[in-house]
Parts: structure tokens; sequence; C-alpha cells
């Protein structure tokens, strides 16, 4: 069975790739405006971690519809057909986590999409979110009990919505950080987004319509709450 993983550089992509016994790895350029960011990243995980070697595809050039909070309409169904598309898998797999609940991330879609690809290749095709039921913290913390001595590979990830670098400031950052945080790898303790305010939400969701405003609510909401946690009582480990 041939698999693959969409693969943006971050740091779930990373943990996920090795918690799914390494699929091959694709990255689909839609032309959005971090995408020389992600390649970057990419390029740069090719040449410290072993065995990882990322295809790349051209997708539909959608990235000029790309809103304020990083979201692309249809982005997914286009990463998805392009994937499967172009490599023949069977399986293709989303990094979708808990509490990302855009319509494009949904089970509902994701069988859709299968249903879709099935249909028009004629043979098999599961598109899948195998984190769906994991916080991005749950996520990390299996990936470094998994593989502890490969925990210095993380500092190669990005997650963010900038041009280059990472701002540290959107909420990208901010879930990568609360992550970071609980699992023992950060001292420092992540500060709310400004964009997490009570009318800063509120405008955003105006701007993302009715559609998806719950969404984004339930989204940094999950991310408020694993700060609001209780810590573990180990010493916080430092990134090598």
């Amino acid at each position: 069975m041939s698999r693959v993983l969409l693969f943006s550089g971050g740091l779930d992509s990373l943990a996920l790739w090795f918690l799914t016994d390494r699929p091959d790895p694709v990255y689909v350029q839609l032309g959005h405006r971090y995408e020389h960011a992600e390649m970057e990243t990419l390029r740069v995980l090719s040449t410290h971690v072993p065995g990882f070697r990322p295809r790349y595809l051209r997708g539909p050039q959608i990235g000029g519809l790309e809103e304020t909070d990083g979201h692309i309409p249809h982005r997914n169904a286009a990463l998805l057909v392009t994937a499967a598309a172009y490599t023949g898998a069977d399986e293709v797999m989303l990094g979708a986590l808990l509490g990302e609940a855009s319509p494009d991330k949904s089970r509902r879609f994701l069988r859709y999409a299968s249903l879709c690809l099935t249909a028009s290749t004629h043979r098999p095709v599961r598109c899948w979110a195998p984190a769906a039921r994991w916080t991005k913290t749950g996520l990390l913390a299996r990936f470094l009990r998994a593989y502890p001595a490969h925990t210095h590979l993380l500092r190669y990830t990005r997650s963010c919505y900038a041009v280059s670098g990472e701002c540290g400031a959107c909420p990208a950052c901010f879930r990568r950080h609360v992550a970071l945080w609980h699992c023992g790898l950060r001292e420092e303790r992540p500060q709310l987004p400004a964009t997490a305010s009570a009318g800063a939400a509120w405008a955003a969701a105006r701007r993302a319509g009715v559609a998806r405003w719950p969404g984004l609510a339930v989204n940094n909401t999950l991310a408020g709450l694993a700060l609001a946690g209780v810590r573990t009582a180990r010493p916080p480990r430092r990134l090598p």
C-alpha cells in the first residue's frame, strides 16, 4: 500500500511523520505568501532528518485567496486531490488536530473526499487525519515518548503565518509554544496573542463569516485551556 503525508514543515508534520512510520512526505505548492518559508524549512529538515526526502508537487495556484487569519478556501481539497493524482497513493494523510474545526478538516469532509477520489480513480483511496483526536500537546507528548532521541529535530520545524522567520505572536506560534511548554521544552509561559481578546476575536469572526467563526472559537479556546492546565512536575528539558 502506498501512503503519503501532506507535510508543511511544522511541529505537527514532523511528529506525525515519525508516529505513522515515516510515510512519503509530500509538499503541494499553492502559491501562498509563506510558501517559500515552508519550503526552506523542508530543505533544512531534509539535511538533518535521516530518511526524510520530501516530494514537491505543483497544485492549483489558489494562494491569492488567503484570508487574514491564514485560511485559504478549498486548500485541503486542493492538497488531497493533487497528492492523490500525482502519487497514485492509496492513503493520503492530513495533519489535522483536535480543535481545528475548519469544515475542510472534519471527518465528514475527509469521508467525502475519499469517496470522490475513489470514484474518480476506480480504486480505493482513503483520506484521513491520524491525529484528529489529539491536541498539539498530546501529539507532541506521544512523539517525545516514542522518539526521545529525536527531540532536537523539533528546532528545525516552523509553525507561523509570517512570510519569513517566526513572529512569535500569531495563533500558530501560540499553539506551538503552549505544546512545548506543557511538554517541558519551553521554560517561559506563553502569552496569549493579541487576537485572543474579545474585540479582536469578534472582528476575526465577522471577517471569517458565520460558517467558520465557531471553529475559530473552539481552536483558540482549546489552546487557552491547555495554557491554563496543570503542568507536570517533571523539570523542563532544554532543546539541545
